[in-house]
């Protein structure tokens, strides 16, 4: 899928970071990219049944129309939609990616977007998220380091990784409004993995796995695929 934009300020495409935030993704029926931007998120992972982009620049949008065909793209303000969100809740379990622009004192560059959030809006913003929190809802905020998010979102897991910027290494921050130990199942395996070298590592398992099931007789593969879907459901009703 075409990049909307080839470089993106604040965008989560370098190596590790969309990785990172996809390997915390529980299935869904529904997502939502909130301030998309360049869309990472939603470009490298599976689709949804219903997939939605947020974002309040028009020319934003516009790239987002021509480069991510499917997509339902919306031309609003992030918060806006959020507080929509509360007044006609989905049926649908629905997974939240909100990216917000970051506090300016949280920034190394100087860099700024078109349309930004004042202090009094990222108060806002975390005021809906927190009404947002419900067990039809995930939620998943990113951030760098700033005691405001902390305050509002204390009771939320935290989970900080290191993200590789144009400068350099910096810190975010992930909430979101479920425990990391309530991910016993993801919406997209693909990026499974703490670092490149596990991924590849996995990679080459699965790979090499594969390749030994596809030597087995018929009836052996589906006598071992039942026994395994017997014991992935019996895990699934011990972790409940």
């Amino acid at each position: 899928m075409e990049k909307p934009f080839e470089t993106y300020f604040g965008g989560k495409g370098s190596q590790g970071t969309y990785q990172a935030i996809i390997n915390h993704i529980r299935p869904h029926q529904r997502f939502v990219e909130v301030f998309a931007g360049n869309a990472t998120i939603s470009r490298k992972m599976k689709r949804a049944d219903e997939n939605i982009l947020i974002d309040l620049n028009p020319t934003v949008c516009e790239r987002l129309v021509e480069c991510m065909e499917g997509y339902k793209v919306v031309n609003q303000s992030g918060i806006e939609f959020l507080k929509n969100e509360l007044i006609n809740p989905s049926l649908l379990k629905t997974a939240y990616f909100i990216d917000p622009p970051y506090l300016m004192e949280t920034r190394k560059s100087a860099n700024q977007y078109e349309f930004e959030l004042i202090p009094a809006e990222h108060e806002e913003l975390l005021q809906v998220a927190v009404k947002l929190d419900n067990p039809n809802n995930d939620l998943l905020i990113c951030t760098y380091p700033h005691d405001l998010y902390k305050d509002y979102l204390k009771g939320w897991f935290l989970y900080e990784y290191q993200s590789t910027t144009r400068g350099g290494l910096a810190t975010e921050w992930l909430f979101m409004n479920y425990h990391e130990s309530d991910i016993t199942d993801l919406h997209d395996y693909t990026h499974l993995g703490g670092g490149h070298r596990e991924r590849q590592l996995y990679r080459k398992k699965m790979k090499r796995w594969l390749e030994n099931f596809g030597e087995l007789p018929q009836l052996f593969q589906n006598q071992l695929l039942a026994e395994l879907l017997k014991e992935h459901q019996i895990r699934r009703e011990v972790m409940k």
